[in-house]
């Protein structure tokens, strides 16, 4: 869950500061590397791609050339500096609107973005737009069926981030976007927001409790 309830550069990272934090970020990556399955020279547009933490770990694990696109300069600083001597390049744009070349992409990634935009449709077609013949898209969602779901309506009330206004998706409403099956939507994190360690433990402890995971991913073939 990439960069999300903060609001300013300095606290972009806070998250991955606690130990729940980087848990819920190595089990996400691991998830995304296994759906996208990159091969090395592929070219890799990250929309918002925030401080870089993804970007960084796809060019590090697999020889992709990311192309980060991310609209805020502050926090552009921070992910250029995080991802330096990998082949990563940085780019000013906003998702509705990217500083790309049509069919410029074999993948496009949109991670936790639709939820935070508002007019989301425009946003994916502006993806797709970038996308290659036969290139994949890949989007990771926040399920609103999970138990973190209550978290971040809650800090919506309180005026937090960018949480009053989000979208949060089902696996139904993602796969129907991606003009996919529902059984092509996968997820992770099932364990609840104030789990303890050890965190392998409760987030099987919450798959059988029947939990929905908290992060959906899923993607399609343009």
């Amino acid at each position: 869950m990439k960069d999300l309830a903060t609001t300013t550069p300095d606290d972009q990272d806070a998250w991955y500061h606690d130990p729940l934090g980087r848990w819920v970020e190595q089990t996400e990556q691991a998830l995304l590397l296994d759906v996208l399955a990159l091969r090395e020279g592929q070219a890799v547009v990250d929309i918002n791609a925030g401080t870089g933490r993804l970007a960084r770990t796809l060019a590090a694990s697999t020889g992709a050339n990311l192309i980060a696109v991310e609209p805020c300069r502050s926090v552009r600083d921070i992910g250029e500096a995080r991802t330096r001597g990998l082949p990563v390049r940085w780019l000013s744009g906003g998702p509705e609107s990217l500083p790309l070349d049509d069919a410029t992409a074999d993948v496009v990634l949109l991670i936790t973005v639709l939820e935070f935009v508002p007019d989301r449709y425009r946003v994916f077609e502006e993806a797709r737009r970038v996308l290659r013949p036969g290139g994949k898209l890949v989007i990771g969602a926040l399920n609103v069926l999970s138990p973190w779901a209550a978290l971040y309506h809650h800090l919506g009330q309180q005026g937090i981030g960018p949480w009053a206004s989000a979208h949060l998706w089902t696996p139904d409403q993602l796969a129907q976007l991606l003009g996919v099956s529902d059984a092509e939507v996968r997820g992770c994190v099932y364990l609840a927001p104030a789990a303890q360690p050890p965190f392998r433990g409760a987030d099987a402890a919450g798959m059988r409790a029947g939990n929905r995971p908290a992060f959906l991913v899923a993607s399609c073939t343009k």
